[in-house]
């Protein structure tokens, strides 16, 4: 469950609070079980063709003595043209082995019309 809130009078300043449950059950031999419960937020700041969110998440693995673990990731967009844009992820993910995020992208729509979150 997510939930975006923009302050009156601003455009271009929003949070983002995000809830998640994730409950795998034993399926053959292809996953162990897990049950974590996902809880943080974003906050976002757009400007001209720029967007820059700081993004955090706290994890508690309750299939594992109800470990805690957290991400937290600086992302950055620039609009290249109307559904085109570039971004970049940089942080710190769950952990494990290998939990630096370093990621580089295009994303693209189809649609003719923009969509806001308000």
């Amino acid at each position: 469950m997510s939930l975006n809130w923009r302050p009156p009078k601003t455009n271009d300043f929003y949070v983002t609070v995000l809830t998640r449950y994730i409950n795998n059950k034993k399926f053959e031999n292809y996953k162990p079980n897990s049950e974590l419960l996902d809880a943080g937020s974003r906050l976002n700041y757009d400007f001209s063709k720029f967007s820059v969110a700081l993004e955090y998440l706290q994890r508690i693995n309750f299939s594992v003595n109800n470990s805690n673990d957290f991400r937290i990731a600086f992302i950055g967009s620039y609009k290249l043209s109307e559904n085109i844009y570039l971004t970049s992820t940089f942080g710190k993910n769950f952990a494990g082995v290998n939990n630096i995020i370093a990621l580089a992208g295009i994303n693209f729509g189809f649609s003719k019309s923009k969509i806001n979150p308000f």
